[in-house]
Order: C-alpha cells, then sequence, then structure tokens
C-alpha cells in the first residue's frame, strides 16, 4: 500500500469502510428479518397452542357430553345455522302426547300460549303452523274437525271449534 499515493490510499480506505458500512448495515437487516421472523412465528405458535387448547377442551368437553347424552355437541356455526328468528309467531299449534296430536289451538304468540298451557295440559312435544292473524279461526278449526284431538271440548260428541264445519263447508 506503501506504492500507492495518498488519493489511491484515501480511495482504498473509503472504499474499505464503505463496504465495512455495507456489510455491517447488511448483517443488521439480517439480524432484524430474523427477529421480525422470530416475532411472527412466537405469535403463530402461540395462535396454535391456543387453537390446539381449545380443541382439547372442546374434546373433553365433547367426550363428556357424548358419555353423558350420546350424542355430541353442535358446533356454533351448526347452531346459529340451524337457529329460528326470535319473534312473536302467529299460528296454529298442536300439543302432542305419545306420538298423538292431543290438542289444537291458536294463538298470536304461539310459544307464549304453548308455555301456559305446560301446567294444564299433559303434552311431550309440540308443532305448529304460523298463518295470518284473519286465518286463525279458519285454519284451526279445519285441524279440529280433521282430527279430533281428545283435549279439545265437545259438544254432543262433536269437537268444538270457532267455526261449525258445515259453515266452514259453505264458505
Amino acid at each position: 500500500m506503501q506504492n500507492k499515493t495518498k488519493e489511491e490510499r484515501q480511495a482504498i480506505a473509503a472504499k474499505s469502510h464503505a463496504t465495512r458500512k455495507a456489510n455491517k448495515e447488511h448483517k443488521e437487516a439480517i439480524r432484524e428479518k430474523a427477529a421480525q421472523n422470530r416475532d411472527k412465528l412466537q405469535i403463530e405458535i402461540k395462535a396454535l397452542k391456543e387453537e390446539r387448547d381449545e380443541l382439547l377442551t372442546h374434546q373433553i368437553i365433547n367426550d363428556a357430553a357424548n358419555a353423558l347424552t350420546n350424542k355430541s355437541l353442535l358446533v356454533e356455526s351448526e347452531i346459529v345455522r340451524n337457529s329460528t328468528p326470535v319473534g312473536f309467531y302467529c299460528g296454529v299449534y298442536f300439543l302432542i302426547k305419545n306420538k298423538q296430536i292431543v290438542y289444537v289451538g291458536q294463538s298470536i304468540n304461539i310459544f307464549s300460549r304453548i308455555a301456559q298451557h305446560s301446567n294444564e295440559k299433559d303434552f311431550d312435544s309440540i308443532a305448529y303452523i304460523t298463518c295470518k292473524k284473519d286465518m286463525l279461526d279458519k285454519l284451526e278449526s279445519l285441524y279440529i274437525h280433521a282430527i279430533s284431538p281428545k283435549l279439545n271440548g265437545r259438544n254432543s260428541g262433536i269437537p268444538i271449534a270457532p267455526i261449525r264445519l258445515d259453515k266452514l263447508l259453505a264458505t
């Protein structure tokens, strides 16, 4: 290097300095990228552990549910997909005992009315058909006359309905 001129030595030193600086910046960038990757992986590992724990918890709960009820639990999306909107359902309802309709009724709030019956009538399941308020009497009467449920009232053996059968047939 002694046979180089001052300008050449300064250029070599500047180049060397620039190379060291570039190498240092490159190493720092690699360390920074590695730290970012490490942080990202730690976040992913944490999320996977939480998911594993949740699955394990659900599996434990599902195993318990299966042991208690012989059924698996539905997942949240299945429950939501099969849900019914909250509302006051107007229509004709059927009280059922041992797979036979024992009572036919009508209401502008079916579930509230059925809840009232739970203390008065013996039934083990329900069904209902929604309809408009102006059709309640007709639809209920048709079902009462067609099914003749034992808990609906009778007059001389004929089921009592809001509209008599002969009047229904005349319309």
